[in-house]
């Protein structure tokens, strides 16, 4: 009888999360591929288990035992009329609103019923199975980590075994089939608890009139002890894909930790001490503390194992303190729907409300600032102390809230007097003044709160004038900051640099990083320059607008770029001219580039430039079969595709050599890896191109110079298209940046 209850709970906690990345990844294509589409995506999955839940709870309330079981029972039923899944064609992104919405209202066409069906079953088979006779039954929680196992397991095996070798229509398919197992399962275990439930009424209702109905703080509690690690695990995974390491698929690994952390917390075997946990926990943020003020992004491995390990620590410690809260089995369901509740608090406070409400990833420090304050109000042994101590720290940390406003004041004074490096000294020695002032607050549970939050929340702020940050601005695809080094003005998101310029007169229109005169993209130019240069060029990606350096009077230029902020950066004069100080004619077009350049008439452009793929978030719909067939039916005769392959981890190359040979198009690829000291004072950059054109005379000189390497028998592995694509079989770890 248990194992069929851990059966069914766990098969249908792994559907539940092997659904989130199979839809996530049908619908990256829309929206850009960012990173923020999976935090949105987070958000939806956490809301509607929050309506499992609470249907679960009113359900098993108000509907005796046998009524509810056929209730749930037909919306299982009812679910597999959505089924299978999939994103119908002609979806696009609507830019004049807000792109998270638009995820959570797609995603709940898509699969928002057989969601929600799923999302009622760890509450509900835990229930029923309290309503047998097993031993075990009186304390039903040990099938809570039965749960988050079969969600760690389908999660890791999702980019590891099944994207790998299923096209997605397939993987929707199959998905359907464990669905129907599923139901089966959970029609033998309503069958089970309605034939043989215990009989023993009177000690149950005895039982439930005993059990102490959970207090108005206790619910407080639970909601912030399950708000805090959801809020968390976002807030590692926004931090570390766009600061840390720009790897894909790396968000999985901060959700399983997450997961991990619920599994030790309601584990049976598995009996840490929690003050101990949060004494542990407390001490560790110390030093991602100075990380954070400082900005520090290398050694990648070493700090994204720092980040990691405080989350798994802060979140275990979270989930300890609510699963030694439960109640007992009689509020079962009103404990999760708190619990699931906190967890749509801190996704949404993440996805939601961060973004339009700071210009940086503030959200991460505030909540570990907020989980050190949850810990040490647990560990107070006299709460009558908490406004005495609140107030105590107030004035505690005034000395540090002065330090961390006035810092930027007296980094502006250390600058202009003494240089960049003095300001740099300066602001190490800040961070150490504050994290010092931390430490010996460390036992003061309200204090060291209030003093470890101001540090990181306004220290960043230090930092960013020591790195003399002009202009910085946040939306849904993330944080765009453009900083001054010497004469450069460059646009910086987290570590990946997306173009620079030189704003000394008379090197205004000096093309640098990947786009130099000296860079494949740059060579291809200077062939065709002059009488054969291309009359209308399509540019996917716009950056700083750098390639606009290579405009010439009477062409014409377009732009594709998803981002309105990067239009408005690389629009204002102020921080970059490249566009401006343009002869051609430049027309910018903000949208999804393959769905706007589909609408351009065929035979557009002379030359496409796909500069979409140096950072981490690639769009991999931009590179399929089907994607490549679109760009050959706009080009002219003689018309060439330009692709930036420059990437730190994939090597893209054959990839795109693959699905173009299967159009039979002709493929040529440059590497240029090194650049001299010199160079790169300039502003120059390594970079790797491709082109692709239908014929091989079609690049002109560019096809017999050895320097070129011809791509017509690529490395084996397989065509991407819109139905199929693996990221893990591009991984290539080069260097490549």
């Amino acid at each position: 009888m248990r194992a069929l209850y851990t059966l069914t709970i766990f098969l249908g906690s792994a559907l539940l999360f092997l659904v989130e990345p199979m839809v996530a990844k049908m619908i990256l294509p829309v929206f850009g591929g960012s990173a923020a589409v999976w935090n949105a995506s987070v958000v939806f999955f956490q809301l509607l288990l929050l309506l499992g839940y609470a249907y679960a709870h009113i359900s098993t309330k108000r509907l005796g035992a046998k009524t509810q079981p056929i209730l749930h029972l037909a919306v299982v039923a009812l679910a597999l009329l959505a089924l299978p899944f999939s994103l119908k064609s002609g979806y696009f992104l609507s830019p004049g609103s807000q792109p998270a919405f638009q995820v959570i209202g797609l995603l709940l066409v898509m699969v928002g019923l057989p969601f929600f069906a799923l999302s009622a079953q760890a509450p509900l088979i835990q229930k029923w199975f309290a309503k047998t006779p097993d031993p075990s039954a009186r304390d039903p929680y040990f099938l809570y980590s039965a749960s988050n196992v079969g969600s760690v397991l389908a999660l890791l095996a999702y980019p590891t075994l099944i994207e790998p070798l299923l096209p997605i229509k397939f993987q929707a398919r199959l998905w359907t089939l464990g669905y129907v197992a599923l139901a089966l399962l959970t029609a033998l275990s309503s069958l089970i608890m309605i034939t043989r439930r215990r009989h023993d009424q009177a000690e149950e209702v005895e039982e439930t009139a005993d059990a102490p109905r959970p207090t108005n703080p206790q619910r407080v509690r639970w909601l912030l002890l399950a708000a805090v690690p959801a809020s968390l695990m976002l807030g590692v995974t926004n931090y570390l894909t766009t600061n840390i390491a720009p790897v894909p698929l790396l968000w999985i690994i901060p959700l399983a930790v997450y997961l991990i952390s619920f599994i030790l917390a309601f584990s049976n075997r598995i009996h840490p001490n929690p003050r101990v946990l949060a004494r542990t926990s407390t001490i560790l943020v110390l030093p991602l503390a100075l990380v954070l003020v400082l900005q520090l992004w290398t050694p990648m491995i070493p700090l994204a194992m720092m980040h990691l390990t405080v989350l798994f620590m802060l979140s275990w410690t979270c989930h300890l303190f609510l699963a030694r809260s439960r109640p007992p089995e009689s509020h079962l369901t009103e404990f999760f729907l708190w619990v699931a509740a906190g967890g749509v608090l801190g996704g949404a406070f993440n996805a939601f409300i961060a973004p339009v409400t700071f210009n940086g990833l503030v959200e991460y420090p505030i909540a570990l600032a907020v989980a050190i304050a949850l810990f040490q109000r647990h560990a107070m042994k006299d709460p009558k102390m908490l406004g005495k101590d609140f107030a105590v720290g107030v004035m505690a940390g005034a000395p540090v809230y002065g330090l961390t406003l006035c810092g930027p004041l007296l980094l502006n004074v250390v600058t202009v007097r003494w240089g960049e490096t003095s300001a740099s000294a300066v602001t190490m020695a800040i961070a150490a003044v504050l994290i010092v002032c931390c430490f010996f607050a460390i036992d003061r549970p309200v204090r060291y709160g209030l003093i470890l939050g101001s540090v990181m929340i306004l220290g960043p702020g230090i930092n960013r004038l020591a790195n003399s940050v002009i202009f910085q601005t946040r939306d849904f695809f993330g944080v765009k900051r453009v900083q001054v080094s010497g004469p450069f003005h460059i646009l910086m998101h987290g570590s990946t640099d997306h173009g620079e310029q030189n704003m000394t007169p008379g090197h205004r229109r000096e093309p640098l990083t990947y786009f130099n005169h000296n860079s494949p993209i740059g060579r291809f130019f200077k062939e065709f320059n002059g009488p054969k240069s291309k009359e209308s060029v399509a540019v996917v990606g716009l950056g700083t607008g750098t390639l606009a350096a290579y405009g010439q009077t009477g062409q014409d230029w377009t732009f594709y770029e998803i981002d309105p902020d990067v239009i408005r950066i690389a629009s204002d004069p102020r921080l970059f001219t490249y566009l401006s100080d343009c002869p051609a004619r430049v027309h910018l077009v903000q949208g999804d580039a393959r769905l706007e350049l589909a609408k351009a008439p065929p035979a557009s452009y002379d030359l496409i430039v796909l500069d979409a793929f140096n950072s981490d978030s690639i769009p991999v719909h931009l590179v399929t079969r089907e994607a490549i067939e679109m760009y050959k039916s706009k080009l002219r005769p003689a018309g060439i595709i330009a692709f930036h392959t420059s990437n730190r981890y994939l090597d893209l190359p054959p990839v795109i050599a693959r699905a173009g040979n299967s159009l039979s198009m002709h493929s040529i690829y440059l590497s240029m890896d090194l650049v001299s000291p010199d160079e790169e004072k300039r502003g120059w950059s390594v970079s790797r191109w491709m082109l692709m054109a239908r014929h091989e005379t079609d690049f002109g000189a560019l096809g017999k110079d050895i320097i070129w390497q011809h791509m017509d028998h690529p490395k084996v592995g397989p065509i991407w298209t819109d139905d199929f694509s693996n990221v893990l079989t591009a991984f290539a770890m080069n260097g490549q940046s």
